[in-house]
């Protein structure tokens, strides 16, 4: 009798927790339904051939199974290695954000987080809504990163939102001078362009300043004086505690008092800058 029925194979997914080599024992039933193993009644051939090396996720493996005859049949299957490992997530620095003059919140820009799974893409979250306005304090921000298989890793970062540093410049000059000014567009009398920083307060000269300085705005004028009393932003960058900072803003004002034909000098106070 010619043996023309090929033999049954049976094979099924094989879930492992951990790489390595693994084999992988197949069924091979007979033409007369007796099962027998891959013991030479039948012999197989594999794709890939074992051992296998099983990366993270799901190895397919074919084998194929012949009988003396020449009938084969052949199943698939997959190895399946279960992701398990938690992406990496670094968080950025602390960082300090400054409201406007007055506010007690701003919108900002959180740091962006960094992070990067083994095997799969990876979705971000972080437990502040920087699309709405942060108050003023210290504010924990938690970022969680979660891989495709539910992994998920979290750090931790600090942001400072403050009210900006503020200094209270007062000009006072003779009758003559309001006189001579009031109705002109003297630089003093005008808004100047722009903020300081930390780089034009160390080479700031009588140009630079009125280029710089932004804020000066006259609030009351009389017939003995004039009087600006106004709030002028910094950088946060600006260590007011700095000697050498509040000597060159001190030489810069006063340097362009002197350049203008203004009548005084300015002196610190605790808090303030005063001209008189």
């Amino acid at each position: 009798m010619v043996d023309i029925w090929p033999p049954e194979i049976i094979c099924v997914n094989k879930t492992v927790t951990e790489r390595g080599l693994y084999q992988y024992d197949v069924t091979v039933i007979s033409d007369y339904g007796i099962e027998v193993n891959d013991d030479g009644s039948f012999f197989t051939v594999w794709d890939p051939l074992p051992p296998v090396v099983v990366p993270v996720g799901a190895m397919r493996m074919s084998v194929t199974a012949y009988d003396f005859s020449g009938n084969s049949a052949e199943c698939i299957f997959y190895i399946i290695l279960p992701d398990t490992i938690p992406p990496d997530l670094t968080c950025p620095q602390n960082a300090i954000f400054t409201t406007m003059p007055g506010e007690g919140a701003t919108l900002i820009q959180l740091p962006h987080a960094v992070s990067v799974d083994n095997y799969s893409n990876v979705t971000m979250s972080a437990n502040l809504n920087d699309t709405e306005a942060i108050p003023q304090g210290v504010h924990e921000v938690v970022v969680t990163s979660v891989d495709n298989d539910g992994n998920s890793n979290n750090c931790t970062f600090w942001i400072l939102v403050e009210e900006p540093q503020v200094l209270y410049v007062r000009f006072s000059v003779d009758e003559q001078f309001v006189d001579t000014y009031a109705n002109t567009s003297h630089p003093h009398f005008m808004e100047f362009a722009a903020r300081v920083d930390d780089a034009m307060l160390t080479e700031m000269n009588a140009t630079t300043f009125r280029d710089a300085f932004s804020g000066i705005m006259i609030n009351a004028l009389s017939a003995g004086s004039i009087q600006v009393d106004s709030a002028v932003l910094l950088n946060s960058n600006v260590n007011l505690s700095d000697a050498n900072v509040v000597t060159n803003f001190t030489n810069a004002m006063n340097a362009s008092i002197n350049d203008d034909g203004m009548m005084g000098n300015m002196s610190i106070v605790p808090g303030s800058l005063v001209v008189s």
